[in-house]
């Protein structure tokens, strides 16, 4: 599945984020039923985790074995992490 945003030729409403399989035909709109044309695919934003040692959240370094331990720490400590938001 891909997650496209798609505009609709007659009427021009553009919808975010549709997920249909990338071998179907965009569908159809929902105001008009009108045919529409995709206009972004959105690549799926993934989640890495990295087990290891953790350098930057303390002053000394803190090993996680798992996803949910890191994000459970940070939560704990006020602390902010772009790859577990």
């Amino acid at each position: 599945m891909a997650l496209y945003d798609t505009k609709c030729s007659i009427c021009g409403v553009v919808r975010v984020d549709v997920v249909h399989k990338i071998s179907e035909p965009s569908p159809a709109c929902d105001d008009c039923g009108g045919a529409t044309e995709h206009i972004f695919l959105t690549a799926p934003r993934t989640h890495l985790f990295h087990k290891g040692w953790y350098e930057h959240l303390a002053p000394d370094p803190l090993y996680f074995d798992s996803r949910s331990k890191l994000k459970d720490y940070c939560q704990r400590n006020d602390l902010y992490m772009e790859q577990l938001s």
